[in-house]
């Protein structure tokens, strides 16, 4: 990339304007301002607004964006400040010119000068090649997918449909009324099968609010979901000696009562969830995980994780 060509900017409050004109370059046209200012808004880690807009110097317009999440993680006992790769974008006008990788590392270097440890994510199709080739992330275990139909009166596509959904949020929460919240937020589901995973208190569970997800308990399942156009599970809790039977009934009870066809449950490839489900349905496709140690590049750090650590859920 040329440095004349583009003027490289820290993302702010302010600039967050600019990412959703990038979205909707590439046709995401759902985004809005304040769920971006919310999203970078991570101040629970003392650290907020990381990543960084290219603007084109002889157009003035936004021609790319990379930018991470800070959080928490616990690892070998010790709380460190990590971050997860997120939101990537690059105007199409502006493609090609090495934008994506010289974004990255302008925003890694930042975010080790803010004591930041340790990059993570789930790199798709796309992009995998770029973060594991060229930009020095160490692949750790996947994601597998699994899935339960639900026969349920179809009210959320119906719902989505009509244009509607304010009114059908209106009813979860309705829903949602009629089962106990967990009086004290719970730790991670992977807590005592690792030593490093995404550590959770009542701010990071806070911050993930603001993508409307919701915690329940069901016949003595708790579940931490959100909706789209199925129920996504990002972390759920129970009894390890609980019936996988009676889980499953509970799964399929709330995406019942939510007008919902569908349960879907993303989790850590050959860990406990990945090896209870296993033994009830098939697993259909896998999500790539990997990280970048940024004090020790090429050192591997064994993140594993569960769906909710997405910064989309």
């Amino acid at each position: 990339m040329e440095n004349n060509e583009y003027e490289v900017v820290r993302i702010t409050k302010e600039g967050v304007k600019d990412i959703c004109y990038l979205m909707n370059a590439v046709g995401n046209s759902e985004t809005n301002e304040a769920w971006y200012q919310d999203k970078f808004n991570t101040s629970f880690t003392g650290v907020s607004f990381v990543g960084y807009v290219a603007y084109h110097i002889e157009t003035k317009e936004p021609a790319a964006f990379y930018g991470v999440f800070p959080c928490f993680m616990m690892c070998n006992g010790k709380k460190t400040l990590v971050a997860q790769s997120g939101d990537t974008v690059t105007n199409p006008k502006h493609q090609k010119k090495g934008l994506f990788v010289f974004l990255a590392q302008k925003t890694y270097s930042l975010s080790k000068d803010l004591g930041v440890e340790l990059v993570f994510g789930f790199p798709n199709d796309k992009s995998k090649n770029i973060f594991y080739n060229r930009l020095n992330w160490i692949r750790n275990n996947d994601f597998v997918k699994y899935g339960f139909e639900v026969f349920s009166f179809p009210l959320n596509r119906i719902m989505r449909r009509l244009s509607l959904i304010e009114i059908y949020k209106s009813y979860v929460n309705f829903v949602c009324s009629f089962f106990p919240t967990v009086d004290k937020y719970p730790q991670n589901s992977l807590n005592n099968e690792t030593s490093c995973y995404l550590f959770r208190d009542e701010n990071y569970y806070e911050y993930k609010k603001k993508n409307g997800n919701k915690i329940v308990t069901i016949l003595g399942v708790t579940i931490w979901f959100k909706i789209d156009h199925s129920l996504l599970i990002g972390d759920i809790w129970f009894n390890k000696n609980m019936n996988k039977r009676q889980v499953v009934i509970a799964i399929k009870m709330l995406s019942f009562f939510l007008g919902l066809n569908r349960a879907e449950l993303i989790v850590y490839k050959e860990y406990f969830l990945d090896k209870f489900l296993a033994q009830i349905g098939d697993s259909k496709f896998k999500i790539s995980t990997g990280a970048i140690n940024l004090n020790s590049i090429n050192t591997p750090i064994a993140v594993v994780h569960t769906w909710a650590d997405s910064d989309t859920f």
